[in-house]
């Protein structure tokens, strides 16, 4: 069963093997019409860094849940240069509550085509999420959006403008279980800051219906202009998997699934101008990497995977040590 606290233990080993490969996953897409904008939210030209802190206590609320935004700049980041945003912020809808875990899954861009980087935010499925809008000063503000668990935000339809997709549903008992299943909506962007949506259309994804959705990642993974989606999810029988969904002109077509409980990430790791898939296994103690093409990512059986086990077929180093962030050689 996926657990908020799988998911923090293995988002970080995830991004610092990556790190030790040399290799950067931005979450942008490789596409040319996408906004460049997604992860810069004070417009500096310098990329920010969102850490999640969802246990993190708020106004004596344990587990109410906070973010912290560290701003990039010339020297990289600074914890000087640094905001917590919580329900407790000045004009973030709603208050702490117990166990609401803001913050447990986030997605970045711009939403409003501002030139600044939005942040959408949710709980564990307490509360509904809420877009922190970016600005001069970084973010500020926020504006409620419909229930929902996950959201992902991608140019979607390939016309220059970030969508956001939302996912609502149960939460996957485990045990050999079914799952609740998935409900979904597209907003087309861009979003007001106001709430409301270029145009909303359904998520035309049947798969949806037989799995949990808990979080996922963005990006065009067979370089045709427009972002898909890979998605992290709770499949039945106390088994997670990730599903991946490619956008096409009439909507999403189901690509590769696959078994297991890491994070996920798509960036273009290889330079070819097509993003690719990285996902952690934490039964396996493995980070894999899957190539995009123009006909999506190749079987799980084609994918590289990169250990710590130097005895383990196929073994791709990843160092054990890996120099602290801003250090150089």
């Amino acid at each position: 069963m996926f657990s908020p606290r799988s998911h923090v233990r293995w988002a970080l080993p995830l991004a610092l093997g990556l790190a030790a490969l040399g290799v950067a996953v931005p979450p942008a897409s490789a596409t040319k019409n996408v906004s460049p904008v997604r992860d810069d939210f004070n417009g500096d030209g310098y990329a920010d860094l969102v850490v999640s802190a969802p246990h993190g206590t708020v106004g004596g609320q344990a587990g109410a849940g906070y973010l912290t935004v560290m701003y990039g700049g010339p020297h990289s980041l600074s914890t000087g240069n640094r905001s917590i945003i919580s329900r407790a912020s000045a004009g973030v809808p709603g208050s702490p509550a117990k166990h609401e875990g803001f913050g447990f899954q986030f997605s970045e861009g711009d939403l409003d085509g501002d030139g600044y980087a939005d942040l959408a935010a949710s709980g564990g499925g307490h509360g509904g999420p809420v877009v922190l809008w970016g600005g001069p000063h970084g973010l500020s503000g926020g504006t409620s959006l419909p229930a929902a668990l996950d959201t992902q935000i991608g140019d979607f339809d390939g016309d220059g403008r970030l969508d956001l997709a939302l996912f609502r549903n149960g939460s996957g008992p485990g045990g050999g279980d079914d799952p609740f299943g998935t409900e979904a909506t597209l907003w087309s962007g861009p979003v007001e800051r106001t709430g409301v949506p270029a145009a909303v259309k359904p998520f035309d994804a049947a798969p949806l219906q037989y799995i949990d959705v808990r979080d996922g990642a963005t990006g065009d993974l067979n370089g045709d202009g427009r972002d898909d989606l890979a998605l992290t999810a709770y499949c039945g029988d106390g088994v997670n998997c990730t599903e991946v969904f490619l956008s096409t002109p009439s909507g999403f077509a189901r690509g590769v699934s696959f078994p297991g409980d890491g994070a996920v990430a798509i960036g273009d790791v290889n330079g070819d101008g097509r993003a690719d898939l990285v996902t952690g296994r934490a039964e396996e103690e493995e980070i894999r990497v899957a190539y995009g093409s123009a006909a999506g990512l190749g079987a799980p059986s084609t994918w590289k995977s990169y250990t710590q086990d130097p005895r383990r077929p196929g073994h791709q180093g990843v160092a054990r040590h890996v120099r602290p962030l801003g250090r150089r050689r």
